[in-house]
């Protein structure tokens, strides 16, 4: 393929925060080596149903991935069962050009791994050096995911460097979950006169689920003890006592990988990822949080509330309105209705199998798919629904391939209906 190079990326559930953070630095940094990327994602990490794994994980049989001169796989966030192996075997077997994946190690392919060492390390020397706590809980995430050894180590060297003793009953395991947090304060109760001076957690989640049940129990935070995450999510920002916390460097990793790629075509070595963040500094850990001074819209609660303005948020109605088309060129219709209601976005495409209304379970695309829906930037700027418009399934989306004045992003997402592929947005 001539011209500007084009990048494929694969992800599990991009709008995720950590997910999301890569992808922004991935696209800077590719605009500004000249690189076209095609990010090819499911909607989920983790799915409900067997049905739905096949639904969403054949999104990424749709490239055809000899037309791109590399592909970067976000390997952590495709948990789907054998999805991750499918992907690495069959570009193992038979794509010679550069791939890289992230966060995961692979037995094919050179791997990046975030570095959450380096921001953990700083959460808890922050615990020791400006408060002077020395008996200082830990929860990790699962014991042998990658992140949760990596957050666990910087409390272990952390404390080590200081001299501090590590208790073994002082470290705990979750899943990143509020329910972790939850569950870690339940036991700490168990012993209320022997409650740590902190507790250090590996993401703002299990910091909110920890903080808010010792506040039931009448524990204070911070005054009787200090709650730290790492993340810095907004719902710990704009927490009771907002979290402190680290931001992920997954920014810079995202920016990273695209240096690995251009290292990758120069045929050198790949460069290594480190990275200092700087801290958010709450009050959650006992110190004044100036930021907090300043945000009216404190929860008064410990518990998060659901985003306003979702797909199931009362004052949707799409998917009655959907449910009430009878015929293929309505139901495009009511689609084209709700696409105006998302923007801002540059243009919108619906592509369909061409027997997309009479699909066996399992299968994926055809050779041939429908250019069905096309909208552009602007509110007036669209094409009507076209049931019969034809394309050749490698080329993605007419004029894809065309050359541009710039390097642009293109998101790609499984239209399916459980097992029943239909096509892709």
């Amino acid at each position: 393929m001539e011209g500007r190079r084009k990048i494929a990326l694969l992800a599990g559930q991009p709008d995720e925060n950590y997910q999301s953070l890569f992808i922004q630095g991935f696209l800077e940094q590719a605009f500004a080596s000249n690189f076209d990327v095609c990010v090819f994602a499911m909607y989920q990490k983790y799915q409900d149903s067997a049905a739905r794994e096949t639904g969403e994980s054949n999104i990424f049989t749709l490239p055809d991935y000899e037309m791109f001169d590399a592909v970067v796989i976000l390997s952590d966030s495709i948990q789907t069962p054998d999805v991750l192996e499918r992907i690495e075997e069959k570009l193992h077997a038979s794509y010679k050009k550069p791939v890289i994946c992230i966060d995961k190690e692979s037995q094919y392919f050179p791997y990046v791994m975030t570095d959450h060492y380096t921001a953990s390390k700083q959460v808890v020397a922050h615990l020791i050096e400006e408060h002077g706590f020395t008996d200082i809980a830990y929860l990790t995430g699962r014991e042998a995911h990658p992140h949760s050894v990596q957050r666990l180590l910087g409390y272990y060297d952390c404390m080590e460097e200081h001299e501090l003793e590590i208790n073994p009953r002082r470290v705990f395991y979750g899943d990143f979950w509020y329910s972790s947090g939850i569950s870690v304060a339940k036991q700490l109760l168990k012993d209320r006169e022997n409650l740590p001076q902190a507790v250090a957690c590996a993401n703002d989640c299990m910091a909110i689920g920890l903080a808010g049940e010792l506040v039931k129990a009448g524990i204070r935070v911070p005054d009787d003890i200090a709650v730290t995450g790492y993340d810095v999510l907004p719902e710990g920002r704009f927490s009771p006592e907002p979290i402190t916390s680290a931001p992920i460097p997954a920014r810079e990793c995202g920016i990273h990988a695209v240096k690995c790629l251009e290292a990758s075509f120069a045929g050198e070595e790949l460069p290594e990822f480190h990275a200092s963040v700087e801290l958010f500094i709450g009050s959650s850990c006992g110190c004044g949080c100036k930021e907090a001074a300043a945000v009216s819209k404190l929860r008064n609660t410990w518990e998060t509330e659901r985003f306003q303005g979702d797909f199931n948020a009362d004052e949707n109605h799409m998917e009655d309105d959907l449910l009430l088309q009878t015929d293929a060129g309505s139901m495009m219709n009511t689609i084209f209705s709700y696409v105006h209601q998302i923007r801002p976005f540059d243009s919108f495409h619906l592509c369909l199998n061409t027997d997309w209304m009479d699909r066996d379970a399992g299968e994926a695309y055809t050779e041939k798919m429908l250019h069905v829906l096309e909208c552009g930037a602007e509110r007036l700027g669209f094409s009507p629904v076209n049931l019969h418009a034809e394309f050749e399934r490698n080329k993605l989306l007419p004029g894809l391939w065309e050359e541009k004045e710039h390097p642009l992003a293109y998101f790609f997402s499984p239209l399916f209906f459980e097992d029943h592929c239909l096509g892709y947005a």
